[in-house]
């Protein structure tokens, strides 16, 4: 996992940076409008208190990496809960356990990552993962209900379908044996709690992993051939919280 991490700034210069640009400024903007609107003092967070909760967010998935050129989003589910330890009035961990769906989809002929399209039908490749991201949060003073966080995440793959859609048929195969069990990457995002309990976030996750099996894969048809370079897990989620 370490291994992960140490290469994580080449994995986002290279392929990442433009998103980051992106992403940031809609995210403060966004969640400035929380801001304007908030409640009274009294009802916003303590700052300083721990607490347990649960989590409800919209995955925006999509595979990069070598072969992955002409990819295109696909919509998932995430969910689980967490645990925030107050450190201090301003730096918190926040530990998570989450299932989440992930993927990404291509509609152009010829070799698709891992996989093989030759009627230039669309493939969408769906992947489910037990994920365990461990966010270091700092909320700025005078800011109440502001946090900004940062971290790694492991994940686990419970489950991995690819599905083509034909004319007249849809063919589905297990794509579990082409991927690796387990990924890894880096989460960063900022959130805003606008009542005590009650709060929402955005973030994106860089898949730091490979979670292509190089060994050996297989294409719609079922037949084997070599493997592939480096395939990552990058995701955009806009969640909902609750804290008890």
């Amino acid at each position: 996992m370490l291994s992960l991490f140490i290469f994580a700034p080449n994995r986002i210069k290279k392929h990442n940076m433009k998103k980051i640009f992106l992403i940031l400024p809609c995210l403060f903007m966004c969640l400035g409008l929380f801001a304007q609107k908030k409640k009274a003092k009294k009802d916003t967070i303590v700052l300083s208190e721990s607490r347990f909760g649960v989590r409800v967010a919209m995955n925006a998935s999509t595979l990069t990496g070598i072969g992955t050129s002409g990819t295109g989003s696909v919509i998932g589910l995430n969910a689980g809960v967490f645990y925030e330890y107050a450190v201090s009035p301003t730096f918190s961990i926040q530990p998570e356990l989450q299932y989440s769906q992930k993927g990404g989809k291509q509609s152009i002929s010829g070799v698709i990552g891992f996989l093989t399209n030759t009627n230039n039908n669309t493939i969408y490749q769906s992947m489910e993962y037990i994920t365990l991201p461990i966010l270091f949060k700092y909320k700025p003073q005078g800011q109440d209900g502001f946090n900004f966080f940062i971290g790694p995440e492991v994940g686990y793959l419970l489950k991995a379908t690819n599905v083509q859609y034909f004319p007249t048929y849809v063919k589905r195969f297990d794509l579990k044996p082409d991927l690796r069990n387990f990924d890894g990457g880096l989460v960063i995002g900022v959130s805003y709690d606008f009542l005590k309990h009650l709060g929402v976030d955005m973030r994106y996750t860089f898949g730091l992993g490979n979670v292509a099996n190089n060994a050996v894969v297989t294409n719609y048809n079922n037949a084997t051939s070599a493997g592939v370079g480096s395939i990552h897990n990058d995701t955009f989620q806009l969640g909902i919280r609750y804290g008890f």
